[in-house]
């Protein structure tokens, strides 16, 4: 089982700080102050950042993803204002709000805080503090709230009071049944200081009671009009506060992705799950833009939230051995799952010698599960004839294994292992659906490049037909051996002028196919020079 990256408890942290001889002037005897202290973004939202960040990254073994806020191992999502009212044996004694007019993160600086003045207190028992925190982007009520136990006030002393907070008002979750919503997603902004800047989006709480069992609460996305989906993110607490055990990360890397968090509850007990949208913004020791794509100011993000009890797939147990293994007919999906935690399947096709094959993986249910591919002869199960494991990275399907253009020199049986990847920093699942194919690869296209007009600046690149395809993609490659491909075209055409080239320039263009829900192997690269220029000096005395 995974460690938790999100944070610990649910709570806001307050300081009670009593008068010392120092500044006791200020201060009539028998008093002492209190102020509180409440981080805008909280640890759980910095994990996630910080997870986000290392997945889109690469994720390089070294990076650390600890979770940072000025309240230590706390979990309030986002902080705009907070209310505090000091009450006494029911008495008002006193109330203050503290805001944040600017949303920014406290990884950055110790003052970036909701932090109230000093207020002070009569020395005393029976104290009590309620808490009420708001996140602009919801609007005008309380996020979450809660109150204090009990404690008290005395002189020359210093108090820690710790108040766990609860959703005001969560969506009751049934299991098996989605609950949909909208988000505002975070914003990325350059502050005044040139330091990387966040505004907050809107959060969602939802709650449902355990079953005793494993659960998996899932949320998923999807595309509307211009806006790209949401980039969901999710972080689980019992009824105390504490952030529960899971052994995924809760996180979409990329717009439109969904995510999932696995969990033992106990049964008959209360769960708390938050829900954000992290937008454009993501965080590796600092904030930073991370390029996706959002829908315009002011517009949310489609969300759709459930709970449900994971469950084997129907071939289970049978196809955790390679003696079970099912079978699979070329070009035909199947739709399976791994479940429980460290399930593996296998499979079996008939292969024809000198024909390539295409083994993918991908989502089934919206959520990313990452899985890792092998193949093996039939006769020998033992000995891989391929591993792969880090899969194609498309904006849609995320990380998935992938092996392309694969092909045997003897017609026989061979076998597919489908296995979770185990690495966590992807921001996906090791248990949970899949989809499966195995179908024959698609030749990829052929390129001819010609001049464009001008000659020096301009290309004229265009690519055969490939059956059955609905779209390409065009790259191009900057002469050198470790330069990389660019995106440079994508949609349905044949053609395509390219006019950012530069004069006496070599160059490598190619090609792939969209076919049946994947791209194929991108062609041969076909090299192109442009023209040099040409002038004359002319001396004119």
């Amino acid at each position: 089982m995974k460690s938790a990256k999100f944070a610990a408890a649910l709570a806001a942290t307050l300081a009670l700080l009593s008068c010392s001889a120092g500044i006791a002037e200020r201060f009539e005897a028998g008093t002492s102050r209190i102020r509180l202290q409440v981080a805008p973004i909280g640890s759980a939202y910095l994990s996630i950042l910080s997870s986000r960040a290392d997945a889109a990254s690469a994720a390089e073994s070294s990076a650390s993803s600890s979770p940072r806020s000025l309240s230590g191992e706390r979990a309030l999502m986002a902080a705009t204002a907070a209310r505090a009212r000091l009450m006494r044996e029911g008495v008002l004694i006193d109330e203050w709000t503290t805001t944040l007019a600017e949303y920014m993160s406290p990884k950055k600086t110790s003052s970036r805080s909701l932090s109230s003045a000093e207020h002070v207190v009569p020395v005393g028992t029976g104290y009590v503090l309620e808490l009420e925190i708001y996140n602009a982007a919801n609007g005008e009520d309380p996020v979450v709230e809660g109150n204090s136990d009990p404690f008290d006030v005395a002189s020359d002393s210093v108090v820690q009071v710790t108040i766990v907070c609860r959703p005001s008002a969560p969506i009751a979750l049934s299991y098996g049944t989605a609950r949909d919503i909208e988000l505002l997603p975070a914003r990325y902004f350059e502050g005044a200081d040139g330091r990387g800047a966040m505004t907050a989006g809107s959060e969602a709480w939802f709650s449902f009671v355990g079953n005793g069992q494993l659960v998996r609460v899932v949320a998923t996305t999807e595309a509307v009009g211009d806006a790209p989906g949401a980039v969901c993110a999710l972080a689980a607490f019992d009824a105390d506060g504490v952030q529960v055990e899971n052994d995924t990360g809760g996180y979409a890397v990329w717009a439109g992705q969904g995510c999932s968090l696995y969990f033992q509850t106990d049964s008959g007990a209360t769960y708390y799950v938050a829900a954000v949208d992290t937008g454009d913004v993501e965080d590796d020791y600092r904030i930073y833009q991370s390029g996706s794509p959002l829908p315009p100011l002011g517009t949310s993000n489609h969300v759709s939230i459930r709970v449900e009890e994971p469950v084997p797939d129907a071939a289970d147990p049978a196809d955790d051995s390679a003696a079970g293994a099912t079978s699979l007919t070329p070009g035909t999906p199947i739709t399976a799952s791994l479940y429980p935690f460290g399930d593996e399947d296998w499979y079996s096709f008939e292969a024809i010698a000198g024909v390539r094959y295409d083994i993918e993986t991908s989502a089934a249910d919206g959520t990313v599960t990452q899985a890792s591919l092998s193949i093996y002869a039939a006769k020998n199960p033992d000995s891989p004839l391929v591993n792969y494991y880090d899969g194609s990275s498309n904006e849609v399907d995320g990380f998935f294994g992938q092996i392309k253009a694969w092909s045997c020199t003897a017609s026989d049986t061979y076998l597919v292992k489908v296995q979770p990847e185990n690495r966590y920093y992807l921001g996906q699942s090791d248990q949970g659906p899949y989809r499966l194919v195995v179908k024959e690869n698609a030749a990829p296209a052929t390129i001819e490049v010609t001049a464009g007009d001008p000659p020096t600046t301009s290309a004229l690149i265009s690519w055969s037909v490939v059956p059955d395809a609905s779209a390409y993609r065009l790259y191009r490659t900057p002469n050198g051996v470790y330069q990389t491909a660019t995106l440079i075209y994508e949609g349905p055409g044949l053609t395509f002028v390219d006019t950012e080239l530069e004069a006496d320039t070599s160059y490598y263009f190619s090609a792939s196919a969209f076919i049946g829900g994947s791209w194929t192997l991108t062609s041969a690269r076909e090299p192109y020079r442009t023209a040099p220029n040409t002038s004359i000096d002319v001396d004119i005395n």
